[in-house]
């Protein structure tokens, strides 16, 4: 009878392991719940915060048949964190919808939970065009933009191709000619100035 206590025990175990399995795999995809149920020394760092779970997600539409095995995480400082793929993401960012995969970076580069980061992954893909800083480069309406001196004191606003990040931190944009001078340092100031309200020579009429 005790027999059959404990043979009915550990069955009730294993089909609590193998829920959890099913569980851990949906949530987590194969790799990492494999790795949670077993204990693995992937699983385990990311218990004790010595490393930390990156999930990198694609614009809409686009997809990566074989996942680069590194990335570059990019803080709002500037500072830039290697980052080792792990496995494909079985869910997509419910903000960005595009297909995701987990990459495991050090916990002691500063990354929180929550934390929305830009993530640079290298592609086969080459494009020919100029390196300028990203301090070069502004956003506006969607586009990047840099402006180009035109006169003494005059610049002019130019739309470029700005969706290739560098490794160093620097764009490749094309649409510039080799003999344009840009502004590398003050461009989101022109910007700025560009749009604020022009107030009239003569001043504002009171009543």
């Amino acid at each position: 009878a005790a027999y059959r206590v404990d043979q009915a025990t550990v069955s009730a175990a294993q089909s609590q392991l193998q829920t959890l399995d099913s569980t851990a795999q949906q949530n987590w995809g194969a790799r990492l719940g494999s790795a949670i149920i077993k204990g693995e020394p992937v699983f385990q760092k990311l218990v004790a915060r010595q490393d930390v779970l990156v999930q990198v997600s694609l614009p809409p539409g686009q997809v990566l048949v074989h996942p680069p095995d590194s990335a570059i995480v990019q803080l709002e400082n500037g500072t830039r964190i290697s980052a080792t793929y792990l496995s494909d993401a079985p869910k997509t960012d419910v903000h960005i919808q595009g297909a995701s995969y987990f990459y495991v970076a050090s916990a002691n580069a500063g990354l929180l939970p929550g934390m929305n980061l830009s993530v640079s992954l290298p592609s086969d893909r080459t494009i020919t065009g100029a390196f300028v800083p990203s301090s070069a480069v502004v956003w506006w309406q969607g586009k990047a933009w840099v402006y180009v001196h035109s006169g003494r004191t005059q610049f002019i606003r130019r739309a470029v191709a700005g969706d290739a990040l560098a490794g160093d931190g620097r764009y490749v944009v094309t649409g510039l000619q080799n003999s344009d001078a840009i502004v590398i340092r003050g461009a989101q100031v022109l910007l700025s100035e560009e749009f604020r309200p022009q107030v009239p020579a003569g001043g504002e009429d009171h009543e």
